[in-house]
């Protein structure tokens, strides 16, 4: 963001050659214009005295060139001359021209370069790092479930062909099962958490407000998807973000208001701004036969990044510009009902999901994690209570 300048603090250059801008001076009720034009005479237009009467004079072809000065911190009631500056005694003017420095002064330190690029979003120090850094991430968790596929396969035919043939197949395996999870990965995510279309006008301040963030974000608008679950939770989803979906849970439309509803959405628009969204397709697909057992959720947490909840909080605040609005938000997540029986937050089906949720905390609202868990809910409650 620029600092502010004053007309008394910058002068700022009119033009080069005959073409230019006058001088302007004058008291209250008058101004004068007057310049010098480089077409071999000087004109000008004079427009002052206390009347407030105008007066045009000039000799030659050119446009003057000269200074703007007024009566609020400019100079004023004096005469100018060609190209220069008039005032009263106390007052300071702006002059056009090339802009010489004094000798024997150093020019003035660039300003250092910004953290990261905003750009049209408007988004907090979102890094082209962070993005490669989560494709990189999800492309990996695709490509390391068709090498475990790949290796299977590809022993027991080598040992029970031949080498050759376990070789060729666990390759072809590899590239398939790679191709084909990245493909079905946002459908296999979605039927995981039961989610379906939110139709058109079915929530129309949701729509409008999810409209207006992606031109803020500078993203793509996302579909929007409903699970059917009294506890207020949302995720994001897809592979990329021009296949960006939005989950929201019907306890999160019946219990937040527009504000706070404005911060689950920014937060959740983050991680599509982030590439996160990929991740977690990308995750959810890979350790779909893991979350069948237990600790699912730990698998879950690494292989989507610590953190990564807390981070989205700091995007969307600061997208917004309104800290408790998010914090409003998680405080009512909080508050929210325990989760009932067969809700996909009980505890079985949490574990294959939980860490993809903006509150992963439902129904373990005692566990004590470990000392650092940014992705926690009380303590990004209590971050944002800070900022």
């Amino acid at each position: 963001m620029s600092d502010a300048v004053t007309p008394s603090s910058a002068p700022v250059p009119r033009g080069e050659g005959g073409d230019g801008g006058g001088a302007r001076s004058g008291t209250p009720g008058g101004s004068d214009r007057s310049g010098g034009g480089s077409g071999g005479g000087s004109g000008g237009r004079h427009r002052g005295g206390s009347g407030g009467g105008r007066h045009r004079s000039g000799s030659g072809g050119g446009r003057g060139q000269g200074s703007r000065s007024g009566s609020s911190g400019r100079s004023g009631g004096g005469r100018s001359g060609p190209g220069g500056r008039s005032g009263r005694p106390g007052s300071s003017n702006r002059s056009s021209g090339q802009v010489r420095r004094p000798e024997n002064v150093p020019a003035p330190a660039a300003p250092p370069p910004t953290v990261a690029s905003e750009g049209r979003a408007g988004a907090f120090s979102i890094t082209d790092d962070e993005i490669r850094a989560n494709r990189r991430r999800a492309v990996a968790l695709t490509v390391a479930d068709g090498l475990v596929a790949g290796l299977v396969l590809g022993l027991v035919l080598g040992v029970a062909v031949g080498p050759l043939v376990g070789a060729v197949t666990g390759v072809v395996v590899l590239v398939v099962v790679t191709v084909v999870l990245r493909r079905a990965a946002d459908g296999l995510a979605v039927s995981m958490l039961g989610a379906v279309p939110l139709g058109d006008g079915e929530d129309p301040g949701l729509e409008n407000l999810v409209d207006g963030l992606c031109a803020t974000f500078g993203l793509r608008v996302p579909a929007l998807m409903v699970v059917d679950d009294e506890v207020p939770n949302a995720c994001a989803l897809g592979r990329d973000p021009s296949h960006a979906v939005v989950v929201v849970t019907t306890g999160l439309l019946d219990r937040l208001d527009l504000i706070e509803m404005e911060g689950v959405v920014a937060h959740e628009l983050a991680h599509v701004k982030r590439h996160d969204n990929a991740v977690t397709v990308a995750a959810l697909a890979a350790l779909r036969p893991v979350g069948w057992l237990g600790g699912g959720d730990r698998w879950l947490h690494a292989a989507l990044g610590p953190g990564r909840e807390y981070r989205a909080d700091q995007v969307a605040a600061a997208t917004v510009r309104y800290p408790p609005g998010l914090r409003d938000a998680l405080e009512a997540l909080v508050r929210g009902p325990v989760p009932a029986p067969g809700s996909i937050f009980a505890p079985r089906p949490l574990a294959r999901t939980r860490w993809i949720w903006i509150d992963p905390m439902v129904g373990r609202r005692d566990e004590v994690l470990p000392v650092g868990e940014n992705d926690a809910t009380p303590v990004r409650i209590a971050a944002l209570g800070e900022w």
